[in-house]
């Protein structure tokens, strides 16, 4: 069986354990990514770690 769940309404959401991975590896990210990073995803640097942001804030409030 699949860790994933899925819910016709609301999309695809994580198991908590999937979410610690993406929590840890978006901090990575948010400390070391470069201006290769910045251009394949056309973004700024701001642009960049406001993203992060607000994907760690949704992880923390259950969101995502």
């Amino acid at each position: 069986m699949s860790e994933h769940l899925f819910n016709n309404s609301v999309g695809m959401s994580f198991s908590s354990r999937e979410l610690e991975f993406i929590e840890t590896a978006l901090q990575y990210l948010k400390n070391d990514f470069d201006e290769s990073d910045l251009d394949s995803l056309n973004c700024t640097e701001d642009e960049m770690t406001n993203k992060i942001n607000f994907l760690l804030w949704k992880i923390k409030k259950g969101q995502l």
